[in-house]
């Protein structure tokens, strides 16, 4: 269970680095903007340190009752959205131009979990 979760949260990965340079190379010849790349990179390594969090989560949490699984599921998640919203408070007071890469960036780990089949049968040949 373990070698395939680690296997499909790799590929997520990959995925999320692919779609993030591929928005980062359009960007910069559609309109250049040192801060949504930054932004874009912030959000993307954030949306990385998610994926694997909830790894970390998954496996920790198959070692309890459900009862304290359920728990430390919340918790685990209070925390992600902690680290959410402590990197926009961030990078709003560092750089305000780039909070909209960072949005992109959050949203590509979505993206990469939608594209995942796409993805694993390039990656996997």
């Amino acid at each position: 269970m373990i070698k395939h979760q680690d296997k499909v949260i790799s590929t997520i990965i990959v995925g999320m680095i692919l779609i993030s340079l591929s928005i980062a190379v359009i960007s910069i010849f559609i309109n250049y903007n040192i801060g949504f790349i930054i932004g874009l990179t912030i959000g993307t390594v954030t949306g990385v340190f998610q994926i694997m969090h909830i790894g970390k989560t998954i496996n920790k949490a198959l070692d309890k009752t459900p009862n304290q699984a359920k728990k430390y599921a919340v918790k685990s998640s209070m925390f992600r959205y902690l680290i959410i919203v402590l990197v926009v408070i961030v990078s709003v007071t560092i750089n305000r131009d780039s909070i909209i890469g960072i949005i992109v960036g959050l949203f590509v780990l979505k993206l990469s979990i939608y594209l995942m089949p796409l993805i694993k049968s390039f990656y996997s040949e």
